[in-house]
C-alpha cells in the first residue's frame, strides 16, 4: 500500500509541475503590445487596399480598345439610322 501512495504522490507532483511551469514562465516573457500590433495590421491592410484601388483605376489596354470599338459601332449605328430615316422619308414623299 505504501508503494501505491508513493506513486500517486509522485504522479501528482509531476502533474502539478506541468501545470505550474507554464504559469511561472508566462510572467517572465515579454508582453506583446496588442494595440500596437493591431494598428500595424490595420495599416498594412489599408496600404494593400490602396494599392488595389490604384491598380483598378488604371485602364487596361484591352479595355481601351474595346471601348474605342464600341464607340465606333455606336457612331456607325447612329449614322445608318439617320441615313435610313432620310431614305424612308424620301421614298414616302417621292
Amino acid at each position: 500500500m505504501t508503494m501505491f501512495w508513493s506513486l500517486a504522490a509522485a504522479m501528482s507532483l509531476l502533474a502539478l509541475l506541468f501545470v505550474v511551469t507554464p504559469l511561472l514562465h508566462r510572467r517572465t516573457t515579454r508582453e506583446i503590445d496588442r494595440d500596437a500590433l493591431n494598428a500595424e495590421v490595420a495599416r498594412a491592410r489599408l496600404a494593400e487596399l490602396d494599392g488595389r484601388e490604384q491598380v483598378a483605376r488604371q485602364p487596361r489596354v484591352g479595355d481601351r480598345r474595346e471601348h474605342e470599338h464600341d464607340e465606333r459601332d455606336g457612331r456607325e449605328r447612329r449614322r445608318s439610322a439617320k441615313g435610313a430615316e432620310g431614305v424612308s422619308q424620301v421614298s414616302v414623299h417621292g
